[in-house]
């Protein structure tokens, strides 16, 4: 029987532990691996069809009340999102707060998205996919001026039910949450 000295036992357990801690990494993490458009778009195409709605409170206190619908459009290349407030659940006077537009950008081999609000305001950025989870991360500035990275994140739930959080977005990885709901398909 060979005889195993203290330093490969060393060198045995550093090497279990750095597996152990990178696959815990590797789990909390959103995919790095780019999915093709017909990946991205099958697991997007989940959001078409009925109305999706929500109701929560941010993080102030103040609430929240939204509905969207999103479509396909020009020849199934981009998807289109209708977004409405509420105010005491109940609609209000031209209560479309956004427009949004979702596309796949082929030069750069990812799906993106552009939001137009009723202020004037422009968010856009790129939408990730990881399993049946939705991620729109972009920028948005804080009121000290500083840019924060944020994501919307849409938690598969089932196919008419996701948890909807917005939250800090950093290195693959979902931090400080202002907001959570949840959106059910009507």
């Amino acid at each position: 029987m060979k005889k195993i000295n203290k330093k490969t036992t060393l060198t045995m357990k550093t090497i279990l532990i750095a597996l152990i801690v990178s696959s815990m990494t590797f789990a909390q993490t959103i995919q790095d691996s780019p999915l093709t458009k017909e990946e991205t778009y099958k697991m997007y195409s989940n959001l078409i069809g009925g109305k999706w709605e929500t109701k929560g409170k941010w993080q102030s206190g103040a609430e929240y009340h939204q509905e969207i619908v999103v479509e396909m459009e020009l020849t199934k290349n981009i998807f289109t999102v209708k977004t409405r407030d509420y105010i005491d659940s109940k609609q209000f006077d031209n209560a479309q707060r956004n427009f949004g537009i979702r596309a796949w950008d082929k030069n750069e081999q990812k799906m993106k998205f552009w939001e137009f609000d009723v202020f004037g305001g422009i968010t856009k950025g790129e939408i990730m996919i990881d399993g049946q989870n939705i991620y729109h991360i972009y920028q948005y500035p804080d009121k000290k001026g500083n840019v924060l990275t944020l994501a919307d994140a849409w938690i598969y739930v089932d196919n008419d039910t996701y948890t909807f959080k917005v939250c800090e977005f950093d290195n693959g990885t979902l931090g400080k949450v202002y907001m959570t709901s949840t959106y059910k398909r009507k």
